[in-house]
Protein backbone atom coordinates (compact mmCIF):
# COMPACT_ATOMS: atom_id res chain seq x y z
CA UNK A 1 0.00 0.00 0.00
CA UNK A 2 1.33 3.42 -0.84
CA UNK A 3 0.15 6.87 0.14
CA UNK A 4 0.21 9.98 -2.01
CA UNK A 5 -0.45 13.40 -0.56
CA UNK A 6 -3.15 14.83 -2.78
CA UNK A 7 -2.82 18.42 -3.96
CA UNK A 8 -0.81 20.15 -1.23
CA UNK A 9 2.80 21.34 -1.67
CA UNK A 10 4.02 18.86 0.92
CA UNK A 11 3.67 15.12 0.76
CA UNK A 12 4.03 12.11 3.01
CA UNK A 13 4.85 8.72 1.60
CA UNK A 14 4.62 5.59 3.66
CA UNK A 15 6.60 2.49 2.81
CA UNK A 16 4.87 -0.05 0.58
CA UNK A 17 3.12 -2.62 2.72
CA UNK A 18 3.25 -6.33 2.12
CA UNK A 19 1.98 -7.63 -1.20
CA UNK A 20 -0.74 -10.16 -0.47
CA UNK A 21 0.36 -12.60 -3.19
CA UNK A 22 1.94 -16.00 -2.88
CA UNK A 23 5.73 -15.38 -2.63
CA UNK A 24 6.42 -17.11 -5.95
CA UNK A 25 4.42 -14.43 -7.76
CA UNK A 26 6.08 -11.40 -6.18
CA UNK A 27 8.26 -9.20 -8.35
CA UNK A 28 9.66 -5.94 -7.04
CA UNK A 29 11.32 -3.02 -8.72
CA UNK A 30 12.85 0.20 -7.52
CA UNK A 31 11.38 3.71 -7.63
CA UNK A 32 11.88 5.81 -10.70
CA UNK A 33 11.66 9.48 -11.58
CA UNK A 34 8.33 10.97 -12.72
CA UNK A 35 7.94 11.60 -16.42
CA UNK A 36 7.73 15.08 -17.94
CA UNK A 37 5.67 16.42 -20.79
CA UNK A 38 7.35 16.34 -24.21
CA UNK A 39 9.58 19.35 -24.60
CA UNK A 40 9.79 20.10 -20.89
CA UNK A 41 13.33 20.29 -19.60
CA UNK A 42 13.71 20.63 -15.85
CA UNK A 43 16.90 22.37 -14.65
CA UNK A 44 19.12 20.50 -12.18
CA UNK A 45 18.03 20.84 -8.56
CA UNK A 46 21.30 22.51 -7.56
CA UNK A 47 20.57 25.30 -10.10
CA UNK A 48 17.00 25.69 -8.89
CA UNK A 49 18.05 25.85 -5.24
CA UNK A 50 21.71 27.09 -5.12
CA UNK A 51 21.40 27.91 -1.41
CA UNK A 52 19.84 24.60 -0.47
CA UNK A 53 16.28 23.26 -0.55
CA UNK A 54 13.62 25.50 1.00
CA UNK A 55 12.02 24.40 4.23
CA UNK A 56 9.52 21.61 3.73
CA UNK A 57 10.76 20.63 0.26
CA UNK A 58 11.62 17.01 -0.46
CA UNK A 59 12.86 15.84 -3.89
CA UNK A 60 10.00 13.73 -5.19
CA UNK A 61 9.74 10.17 -6.43
CA UNK A 62 6.69 8.68 -8.08
CA UNK A 63 4.31 7.45 -5.41
CA UNK A 64 1.98 5.02 -7.12
CA UNK A 65 2.66 1.41 -8.09
CA UNK A 66 3.35 0.73 -11.75
CA UNK A 67 1.53 -2.38 -12.83
CA UNK A 68 3.16 -4.65 -15.38
CA UNK A 69 2.37 -8.18 -16.36
CA UNK A 70 4.19 -10.69 -14.35
CA UNK A 71 1.60 -11.04 -12.26
CA UNK A 72 1.66 -7.44 -11.06
CA UNK A 73 4.36 -5.14 -9.84
CA UNK A 74 4.62 -2.72 -6.95
CA UNK A 75 7.16 0.03 -6.51
CA UNK A 76 8.38 0.35 -2.90
CA UNK A 77 8.25 3.94 -1.70
CA UNK A 78 10.58 5.19 1.00
CA UNK A 79 8.91 7.19 3.78
CA UNK A 80 9.58 10.91 3.79
CA UNK A 81 10.26 12.87 6.95
CA UNK A 82 7.89 15.68 5.94
CA UNK A 83 4.43 15.64 7.62
CA UNK A 84 1.45 15.58 5.32
CA UNK A 85 -0.61 18.75 4.96
CA UNK A 86 -4.19 18.19 3.86
CA UNK A 87 -5.95 21.11 2.23
CA UNK A 88 -9.45 21.75 3.52
CA UNK A 89 -10.63 22.20 -0.07
CA UNK A 90 -8.52 19.50 -1.74
CA UNK A 91 -8.77 15.72 -1.82
CA UNK A 92 -7.57 13.57 1.04
CA UNK A 93 -4.45 11.40 1.05
CA UNK A 94 -4.33 8.60 -1.49
CA UNK A 95 -3.70 4.92 -0.66
CA UNK A 96 -3.26 2.11 -3.19
CA UNK A 97 -3.53 -1.64 -2.54
CA UNK A 98 -2.67 -4.39 -5.01
CA UNK A 99 -3.38 -8.12 -5.27
CA UNK A 100 -5.00 -9.15 -2.00
CA UNK A 101 -5.76 -12.64 -3.39
CA UNK A 102 -8.09 -13.75 -0.63
CA UNK A 103 -5.90 -12.83 2.36
CA UNK A 104 -8.59 -10.95 4.25
CA UNK A 105 -6.97 -10.96 7.70
CA UNK A 106 -3.72 -9.52 6.37
CA UNK A 107 -5.64 -6.85 4.47
CA UNK A 108 -7.62 -5.83 7.56
CA UNK A 109 -4.40 -5.59 9.59
CA UNK A 110 -2.77 -3.37 6.97
CA UNK A 111 -5.78 -1.06 6.70
CA UNK A 112 -5.90 -0.69 10.48
CA UNK A 113 -2.19 0.09 10.67
CA UNK A 114 -2.71 2.91 8.17
CA UNK A 115 -5.68 4.31 10.09
CA UNK A 116 -8.17 3.62 7.32
CA UNK A 117 -10.47 1.36 9.34
CA UNK A 118 -11.20 1.10 13.05
CA UNK A 119 -11.06 -1.91 15.35
CA UNK A 120 -14.49 -3.01 14.12
CA UNK A 121 -13.44 -2.85 10.47
CA UNK A 122 -15.36 0.31 9.58
CA UNK A 123 -14.05 3.27 7.58
CA UNK A 124 -12.55 5.90 9.88
CA UNK A 125 -10.31 7.85 7.47
CA UNK A 126 -12.68 10.69 6.57
CA UNK A 127 -11.88 12.15 3.15
CA UNK A 128 -8.98 9.79 2.44
CA UNK A 129 -8.97 7.97 -0.91
CA UNK A 130 -8.34 4.24 -1.27
CA UNK A 131 -7.85 2.34 -4.53
CA UNK A 132 -7.69 -1.43 -4.97
CA UNK A 133 -5.93 -2.67 -8.11
CA UNK A 134 -7.90 -5.88 -8.52
CA UNK A 135 -7.20 -9.59 -7.89
CA UNK A 136 -9.37 -9.90 -4.78
CA UNK A 137 -9.88 -13.67 -5.02
CA UNK A 138 -7.99 -16.92 -5.74
CA UNK A 139 -5.05 -18.52 -3.90
CA UNK A 140 -6.00 -17.20 -0.46
CA UNK A 141 -8.67 -18.48 1.94
CA UNK A 142 -11.37 -15.78 1.74
CA UNK A 143 -11.68 -13.97 -1.56
CA UNK A 144 -15.40 -13.35 -1.16
CA UNK A 145 -14.74 -11.84 2.27
CA UNK A 146 -12.30 -9.44 0.61
CA UNK A 147 -14.91 -8.42 -1.96
CA UNK A 148 -17.53 -7.93 0.76
CA UNK A 149 -15.13 -5.70 2.72
CA UNK A 150 -14.24 -3.54 -0.30
CA UNK A 151 -17.92 -3.16 -1.25
CA UNK A 152 -18.84 -2.09 2.29
CA UNK A 153 -15.90 0.31 2.62
CA UNK A 154 -16.92 1.90 -0.69
CA UNK A 155 -20.26 2.93 0.83
CA UNK A 156 -18.80 3.98 4.19
CA UNK A 157 -15.99 6.06 2.65
CA UNK A 158 -18.40 7.85 0.30
CA UNK A 159 -20.64 8.74 3.25
CA UNK A 160 -17.62 10.24 5.04
CA UNK A 161 -16.56 12.38 2.06
CA UNK A 162 -13.74 10.12 0.89
CA UNK A 163 -13.83 7.14 -1.39
CA UNK A 164 -12.85 3.50 -1.77
CA UNK A 165 -12.72 2.32 -5.38
CA UNK A 166 -11.48 -0.71 -7.28
CA UNK A 167 -10.13 -1.82 -10.64
CA UNK A 168 -10.71 -5.15 -12.35
CA UNK A 169 -7.83 -7.62 -12.28
CA UNK A 170 -7.26 -10.68 -14.43
CA UNK A 171 -8.49 -12.95 -11.62
CA UNK A 172 -11.87 -11.20 -11.61
CA UNK A 173 -12.11 -12.04 -15.32
CA UNK A 174 -11.17 -15.65 -14.62
CA UNK A 175 -13.79 -15.94 -11.90
CA UNK A 176 -16.50 -14.33 -14.02
CA UNK A 177 -15.64 -16.63 -16.93
CA UNK A 178 -15.67 -19.75 -14.77
CA UNK A 179 -19.03 -18.80 -13.28
CA UNK A 180 -20.64 -17.86 -16.58
CA UNK A 181 -19.19 -20.47 -18.96
CA UNK A 182 -18.06 -23.33 -16.68
CA UNK A 183 -16.89 -26.30 -18.76
CA UNK A 184 -17.18 -24.54 -22.11
CA UNK A 185 -13.94 -25.16 -24.05
CA UNK A 186 -11.71 -22.16 -24.68
CA UNK A 187 -8.65 -22.01 -26.90
CA UNK A 188 -5.49 -20.48 -25.47
CA UNK A 189 -1.76 -20.48 -26.03
CA UNK A 190 -1.54 -23.38 -23.59
CA UNK A 191 -3.97 -25.47 -25.63
CA UNK A 192 -7.69 -26.12 -25.41
CA UNK A 193 -9.12 -26.11 -21.88
CA UNK A 194 -12.27 -24.85 -20.19
CA UNK A 195 -13.05 -21.61 -18.42
CA UNK A 196 -13.33 -23.44 -15.10
CA UNK A 197 -10.03 -25.26 -15.65
CA UNK A 198 -8.27 -21.97 -16.41
CA UNK A 199 -9.67 -20.45 -13.22
CA UNK A 200 -8.61 -23.44 -11.10
CA UNK A 201 -5.16 -23.49 -12.68
CA UNK A 202 -4.67 -19.89 -11.57
CA UNK A 203 -5.56 -20.53 -7.94
CA UNK A 204 -9.35 -20.63 -8.04
CA UNK A 205 -10.87 -21.64 -4.70
CA UNK A 206 -14.04 -23.75 -4.55
CA UNK A 207 -15.14 -21.93 -1.39
CA UNK A 208 -15.12 -18.64 -3.32
CA UNK A 209 -17.24 -20.12 -6.10
CA UNK A 210 -19.68 -21.62 -3.60
CA UNK A 211 -20.16 -18.26 -1.84
CA UNK A 212 -20.31 -16.13 -4.99
CA UNK A 213 -23.65 -14.32 -5.29
CA UNK A 214 -25.33 -12.20 -7.93
CA UNK A 215 -24.42 -8.90 -6.28
CA UNK A 216 -20.72 -9.93 -6.27
CA UNK A 217 -20.93 -10.76 -9.98
CA UNK A 218 -22.67 -7.48 -10.79
CA UNK A 219 -20.10 -5.48 -8.82
CA UNK A 220 -17.12 -7.17 -10.50
CA UNK A 221 -18.64 -6.80 -13.97
CA UNK A 222 -18.92 -3.03 -13.50
CA UNK A 223 -15.25 -2.54 -12.59
CA UNK A 224 -12.99 -0.62 -14.97
CA UNK A 225 -9.49 -1.81 -15.84
CA UNK A 226 -7.83 1.64 -15.99
CA UNK A 227 -8.22 4.87 -14.03
CA UNK A 228 -6.31 8.16 -13.93
CA UNK A 229 -5.76 9.62 -10.46
CA UNK A 230 -3.76 12.77 -9.74
CA UNK A 231 -2.07 12.51 -13.11
CA UNK A 232 -1.04 8.88 -12.55
CA UNK A 233 -2.47 5.95 -14.48
CA UNK A 234 -3.72 3.11 -12.32
CA UNK A 235 -3.99 -0.11 -14.30
CA UNK A 236 -3.98 -3.84 -13.70
CA UNK A 237 -2.91 -5.30 -17.03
Amino acid sequence: MTQGAGQGPETERTATLRDFRVPGYVNETGPYAPSTHPGDVAPPLDEMYPEGYPDGYTPTERDLPVINRGDTLQVPVEPAAVPAVQSADGPGPLYVVGDVHGYLDELVTALREQGLIDADGHWCAGVARLWFLGDFTDRGPDGIGVIDLVMRLSAEAAAAGGYCKALMGNHELLLLGAKRFGDTPVNSGAGTATFQAAWLLNGGQKTDMDRLQDHHLQWMARLDAVEEVDGYLLVHS
